[in-house]
């Protein structure tokens, strides 16, 4: 037998990360703040053959003015490819804005603010071809120890976004499909309260219209929330799951403009009209949903106007970036507001 060819190489990848993000929630559902950050993941990964990566490294976070805000999370993962487009990682996944989730299924305050983030982990699948792209992942956010005073937390979640016009045409049709599922609970807690899950589900239709640089796209979601939490057989099971909507729905119609500004720079613009009953999200942004984070405010219908505008300059591998955010509530006639400055740089390892 002859010997077997040799794929390993060891490689470091740096993921540099720095923003200074301002909110004005002046809406009940969710808290203002501030924050300038720093986040830095430096990893060193070993690909042990033409299948496999293995990455160690860490993730560091700090909040400028408040020292105790540096966050440091270890970082591993165990990357194999199952085929020319689907991988498996077990150990910290591709999470965050990489599941390309929208707000009412993702907050991207749990990006940004410093206690909401963490680098996600647990299991994950994705593929990737021309006319498919999928991810279905487990976030394991909370380990539960046999008789400890608290509860498991995790995230069962898959989107499948299907493509349906060849790849070179002037026009493309997705439609992004999602499945959200979150639990807490535990058979070892010894916390006396209750378990509970939750679904979010999620069907959408996008047509885009490619011009040069750009394109334009009108995009229809449809969002659905049910609380399907099971009987609880702990000593106060007739307590409720505390969640105020049984079931619940929203949709989001916008209108969304992309396109080049030169050679190093381009621009996005995307305006969208909210509309909910009873919503609620797990996982999603409390400015969409229809109790505020305490559940003191509760409002069965919302109707809101969304407005988003971002500009991105590159120059050699370094993007500045500029995003604003405006949220008009037409129940409680209030405008909420956002904007960030980031910097960003990645080291990646070339594909073979």
């Amino acid at each position: 037998m002859g010997a077997e060819k040799k794929c390993d190489k060891l490689f470091a990848e740096i993921d540099a990360l720095a923003f200074f993000r301002n909110t004005e929630y002046f809406m009940p559902f969710s808290e203002g703040y501030s924050a300038i950050t720093t986040r830095f993941t430096p990893r060193l990964c070993l690909r042990v053959n033409d299948r496999t990566t293995l990455a160690g490294g860490c993730v560091l976070d700090l909040t400028a003015g408040d020292s105790s805000r540096l966050h440091a999370f270890p970082w591993l993962s165990f990357e194999y490819h199952l085929s020319s487009n689907t991988e498996l990682t077990i150990g910290n996944i591709h999470g965050g804005q990489e599941h390309h989730l929208e707000a009412p299924l993702y907050d991207p305050e749990r990006y940004f603010f410093n206690p909401l983030y963490h680098p996600e982990a647990g299991i994950q699948f994705r593929s990737n071809t021309h006319h498919w792209r999928g991810d279905t992942w487990l976030d394991w956010e909370n380990f539960l120890h046999p008789q400890d005073y608290a509860q498991e937390r995790f995230l069962l979640a898959t989107r499948q976004e299907f493509f349906l016009l060849p790849e070179k045409s002037h026009w493309q049709v997705e439609t992004p499909l999602t499945a959200c599922f979150a639990h807490r609970g535990g058979q070892f807690s010894a916390l006396d309260t209750n378990c509970g899950s939750l679904m979010n589900l999620h069907a959408g239709l996008r047509a885009v219209r490619h011009l040069g640089e750009g394109f334009l796209a009108l995009y229809l979601p449809f969002y659905y929330y049910r609380d399907i939490s099971g009987p609880d057989k702990r000593h106060n099971s007739s307590e409720p799951y505390h969640t105020p909507f049984q079931n619940g729905w929203g949709t989001h119609p916008q209108a969304e403009a992309r396109f080049g500004l030169g050679k190093h720079n381009k621009g996005r613009v995307n305006l969208g009209y909210w509309i909910a009953h009873r919503y609620l999200s797990s996982r999603g942004s409390y400015l969409f949903q229809s109790a505020s984070q305490d559940y003191e405010t509760l409002t069965a219908y919302r109707r809101m106007i969304t407005a988003d505008a971002a500009f991105e300059h590159t120059y050699k591998g370094v993007t500045l970036g500029l995003d604003f955010q405006l949220f008009y509530d037409r129940t409680f006639l209030k405008a909420d507001h956002a904007f960030d400055i980031y910097l960003r740089w990645s080291l990646r390892q070339p594909e073979v």
